[in-house]
C-alpha cells in the first residue's frame, strides 16, 4: 500500500498544484470583481479543473508521444482524452457539478477567512475527488494498454 501510495502523489501533485494554481487565481479575481459567493464557488471550480485537465492533457499526451514518438498527434491526443476520462470522468463530474461550488461556497464562511478558506474547500473536496479518481486510475491501468 506504501508503493501505491507513493505512486498516486507522484501521479498526482504536480496536477494538482496546475489546479489549485488555476483555481485560487479564479477565486480570487472573481471575489475582487464580482463579490458573489455562488460566482466565485463554481468559477474556482471550473478554473481549477481547467489547470489541472490542462496538465493531465499535457502528461498523458508526452507519455504517449514516448511510447509512440512516431504516432499520429490526433490518435495521441484523442487516447489520451479518453484516458482522462476514464480515469477522472465519474470523479470529475461530480466534483464540477456539486462537491467542489459547495464546499469551496461553504469553507470561506465557516471559517471566516476568504483565500484559506478557498484552500479548505477544495482540499474538503479533494478527499471526495481522489477516493473516485484512484479507482478510476487503477482499473485504467488494469485494462488499457499503451
Amino acid at each position: 500500500m506504501k508503493r501505491k501510495m507513493k505512486e498516486w502523489i507522484w501521479r498526482y501533485l504536480p496536477q494538482e498544484v496546475a489546479g489549485l494554481t488555476f483555481g485560487m487565481i479564479g477565486a480570487l479575481v472573481t471575489q475582487y470583481y464580482l463579490a458573489n459567493p455562488v460566482a466565485v464557488a463554481f468559477i474556482a471550480t471550473w478554473s481549477e479543473s481547467f489547470g489541472f485537465y490542462l496538465y493531465g492533457l499535457t502528461r498523458e499526451v508526452r507519455v504517449y508521444l514516448r511510447v509512440h514518438p512516431r504516432g499520429k498527434f490526433r490518435v495521441i491526443f484523442f487516447k489520451s482524452v479518453r484516458d482522462l476520462a476514464l480515469e477522472f470522468g465519474v470523479a470529475g463530474v461530480l466534483d464540477d457539478l456539486t462537491i467542489r461550488p459547495f464546499f469551496i461556497y461553504l469553507m470561506p464562511k465557516v471559517i471566516g477567512n476568504f483565500p484559506i478558506g478557498v484552500f479548505a474547500g477544495m482540499m474538503c473536496a479533494n478527499v471526495i475527488f481522489y477516493s473516485f479518481s484512484i479507482i478510476g486510475y487503477e482499473l485504467k491501468k488494469k485494462h488499457l494498454k499503451r
